[in-house]
């Protein structure tokens, strides 16, 4: 598919240059497309950044882990699955390479942060859902899934920005262990939701 190839393209040249020196150019003779058939996909280098970013980040098994085939997750269980298969996803090669693209260049290009932004809510506004649904099917109320869903969601993201600053290797050993503590800890705080 053409947008698979694009993005893919882009990708490694988002990588290998990083933001500021990327060139769309390089992207379409490596395409081997026009400037016109990217431009009818993305407006601006921004644009194409933004769809790499959703397209590295953008698994769908992190969302699948919190519903079940059979019958639905419990709290802890998709909070637990949800981190572990995210973090996951977030320690691939491809997805590193691409974090640190926007680490390093950050400071330069606000539209880096408001991508890294977006790509933050999704995963937040998914959580919430989980939560409402998860507090119906057990019969009790949350006062703000979404303030819950936020702060779940910064504690991943926390944990893995300081092991990826830190240019640790981390082993899904430790990424299991490291979910189920800070799960186990959200969840002693669930009555006060």
């Amino acid at each position: 598919m053409l947008d698979e190839l694009l993005l893919s393209v882009a990708f490694d040249e988002f990588v290998e240059y990083g933001y500021a020196g990327a060139s769309l150019t390089r992207i379409v003779e490596r395409a081997r497309m026009s400037k016109t058939t990217l431009y009818s996909r993305y407006a601006s280098k921004e644009a194409l950044f933004r769809a790499v970013v959703f397209s590295q980040i953008d698994h769908e098994k992190p969302y699948r882990a919190l519903h079940s085939d059979t019958n639905p997750r419990d709290l802890a269980e998709g909070l637990e699955r949800f981190a572990i298969d995210m973090l996951d996803a977030s320690f691939e090669h491809r997805t590193q390479a691409l974090n640190r693209v926007i680490l390093g260049e950050v400071h330069r290009f606000p539209e880096l942060a408001e991508a890294a932004e977006a790509r933050m809510q999704r995963g937040v506004e998914r959580i919430r859902q989980f939560l409402e649904d998860s507090s119906r099917l057990e019969g009790r109320r949350m006062e703000n899934p979404g303030y819950v869903a936020e702060a779940f969601i910064h504690m991943i993201r926390g944990w893995y920005l300081n092991q990826l600053i830190a240019a640790k290797p981390t082993s899904k050993a430790e990424i299991r262990a490291w979910a189920r503590r800070a799960v186990r800890a959200l969840v002693r705080a669930a009555p006060g939701w």
